[in-house]
């Protein structure tokens, strides 16, 4: 499992889910629903991930991969101190703020 952005959508032109990995340039996958679509997409963020290491392009890192986490019994663990420390403070303020993980994480069911 990679810890890239995924944005699913549905296309009526192509008639299918469509996953885009904005990190990733290019990298894009379809399905029939929306978990075929998602799990193309870990597919082609592998290939496009080997493919750059032996063309010596840079491999981004996940810009969220300490926001929100899949666990093992498929429901996704989101840290939202982190997303609002890191979006909507400036380092000053995130410097002198201490945001509860009690309060700021919650499980969300995979729907």
């Amino acid at each position: 499992m990679n810890k890239y952005e995924i944005v699913v959508y549905w296309s009526e032109e192509d008639d299918a889910f469509i996953s885009e990995v904005p990190e990733l340039p290019g990298c894009m996958a379809d399905g029939s629903t929306r978990s075929e679509s998602i799990e193309n997409a870990e597919i082609a963020i592998n290939e496009w991930i080997e493919t750059a290491k032996i063309i010596g392009r840079e491999v981004p890192q996940p810009k969220y991969n300490n926001f929100a986490h899949l666990m093992t019994n498929g429901e996704y663990y989101i840290n939202f101190g982190e997303i609002i420390k890191t979006h909507l403070m400036t380092p000053k303020i995130s410097a002198n703020c201490n945001i509860s993980p009690k309060i700021s994480s919650r499980k969300l069911v995979n729907a």
